[in-house]
Formats: C-alpha cells, sequence, structure tokens
C-alpha cells in the first residue's frame, strides 16, 4: 500500500532516498516545490518520469570521492559513466566524466566525452579501446 509522507517527516533513519515516477510535467512540478520548500533536500530526474530526492549532501559524486579516498585512488585516475541527471556529481568529480549517447541533455553537457548508448554497450566498447590504446 502506497505511503503518503510529508518530506519533514523523513529521517536519515528511515530514507536515504525517495523516488518519484509520474507524468514529465507533473515531476517537474513536484522538483520546483521541492526546491522552493525544502532548501534541505535536492532533487534530479533520472529520466523524463523518474526523479529522486534525497537530503543535500548525499550523492554519487560524494560517495565516489568518499571511496576513492579510502582505497586511496586519486581523482584523475577515475572514470565514471552516467546518463542521468543523478550521475552529474559523479561525472564532475571523476577525472573523465563520460556521458551515454542516450544520457539527458544536462549530463552531456557537463562530461568531458560522450560514448555509444547503453543499449549499444557504449560503457564495454569505450573501456575496451581505451585498454586496446594502452596495450599499444
Amino acid at each position: 500500500k502506497p505511503e503518503s509522507i510529508s518530506l519533514e517527516q523523513l529521517s536519515l533513519e528511515q530514507y536515504a532516498k525517495i523516488c518519484f515516477t509520474a507524468m514529465p510535467w507533473t515531476i517537474n512540478q513536484i522538483i520546483d516545490q521541492i526546491n522552493h520548500d525544502y532548501h534541505t533536500f535536492t532533487c534530479s530526474k533520472v529520466a523524463s518520469f523518474w526523479m529522486e530526492c534525497q537530503r543535500k549532501g548525499i550523492s554519487k559524486g560524494n560517495a565516489l570521492k568518499a571511496v576513492a579516498e579510502k582505497e586511496g585512488i586519486l581523482q584523475e585516475e577515475i572514470i565514471a559513466f552516467g546518463d542521468g541527471e543523478n550521475d552529474i556529481s559523479m561525472l564532475e568529480y571523476a577525472g573523465k566524466g563520460i556521458a551515454m549517447k542516450n544520457a539527458m541533455r544536462k549530463v552531456k553537457n557537463c562530461a568531458d566525452e560522450i560514448c555509444g548508448s547503453c543499449s549499444e554497450d557504449g560503457v564495454a566498447e569505450y573501456l575496451e579501446a581505451i585498454l586496446d590504446d594502452s596495450i599499444i
């Protein structure tokens, strides 16, 4: 049964992220309302009909940074791939951020490069190409 709660009722112990799915214009309205009314949350579109909302500071970029620091991996040694707005912080943190050909416009605009789409095995082809180049 769907649960109806307000954002003020959320606690980090209960929810790390809330996902909404709806028609694109409804998603845009939800994002506008959350951005206007709740300054401790951030929203990002994953697709035109799907968005995520989480507390500020929670992002793929921050998670990537934490793992890199823990493992001693330099930022310039990281390649990240993404297609949704929730990937932007990760692409910006990585030494090289690669957007998928099927990525949202905002994602492509922040990427260093664009590879093939998900359905074209874009990540695999990109990695094979750079690994082949590094062997030569």
